[in-house]
Formats: structure tokens, C-alpha cells, sequence
């Protein structure tokens, strides 16, 4: 299982963000970690940089 790192997963965050406007709360991060981790899984990416 892919598992991506407090300060990667702000980074995405933070590119989401300023890709389409969409700012996710801190308690929402656990949920939108799996998500991600998720998704991929589903690419077949193994780091977060691939993705």
C-alpha cells in the first residue's frame, strides 16, 4: 500500500487548491489522504511525484 507523507499530501492540497479553488478543511486530511492513496493504486503510481 502506498502511504504519502503529512508534507506531500499538503502539497497536493495546496496544488488542488490552486488548480480549482478547492480549499479542504485539516480535519477533512485523513480522508482525502486514502483517497488519493487510493487513486493511485488505481494509476499504478508508486510515489507521489509519479502521480
Amino acid at each position: 500500500m502506498i502511504a504519502i507523507s503529512t508534507s506531500e499530501l499538503k502539497d497536493l492540497i495546496n496544488l488542488i487548491y490552486k488548480k480549482t479553488g478547492i480549499k479542504f478543511e485539516e480535519k477533512k486530511l485523513y480522508f482525502i489522504s486514502k483517497r488519493i492513496e487510493k487513486r493511485m493504486e488505481k494509476k499504478g503510481c508508486t510515489s507521489v511525484r509519479e502521480y
